[in-house]
């Protein structure tokens, strides 16, 4: 049922569903084009992974939520963005011009979240560059960007690449 298409909105469009239980795989379909290798944009599961692997970073006391976020293009003191925290990402209160996830889509190409979603190969990199628009902690917006910082950050912790950090993951 997951994978059937109602007659009118609000559509699923379910891609791959996964069980597991008691760390085993139980069960798994793909919708067409789609299988077990097929990268699939996860939305809020990828913010939720990301703010807990985050946690277990700072449960090993290699990051802190507060002070500056470990962005080396914000390192410099007299950059506006160095005031912004871990907290403040994970809060999307950080204060960047990063636009509004709630509304972006690949048709709002001039919103900053949608063309970084949407447009931008290294997608960290181009949140990371995103002008200050509001002094961090003043203004939330619902950004996915904002992830987007939080997962270089993590990736950078956990050893800089992508084996790395799936080894760290598992």
């Amino acid at each position: 049922r997951a994978f059937a298409e109602p007659a009118r909105p609000a559509l699923r469009q379910t891609k791959a569903v996964v069980i597991q239980h008691q760390g085993r795989v139980v069960g798994e379909r793909y919708a067409a084009g789609y299988g077990v290798d097929t990268p699939i944009t996860g939305w809020s599961m990828t913010k939720s992974v990301t703010n807990a692997l985050l946690g277990v970073l700072v449960a090993q006391g290699k990051v802190s939520v507060q002070g500056p976020a470990p962005v080396a293009a914000w390192a410099a003191p007299s950059d506006p963005r160095h005031a912004i925290s871990i907290d403040n990402l994970l809060r999307m209160n950080s204060g960047l011009a990063l636009g509004q996830s709630l509304t972006a889509s690949p048709w709002s190409a001039f919103d900053p979240s949608a063309r970084i979603l949407f447009a931008e190969r290294d997608k960290a990199r181009a949140a990371v560059a995103a002008p200050l628009k509001a002094a961090p902690g003043t203004d939330w917006t619902y950004a996915d960007a904002s992830t987007l910082i939080l997962s270089r950050i993590l990736r950078d912790q956990a050893g800089g690449d992508q084996d790395a950090l799936l080894a760290f993951a598992h």
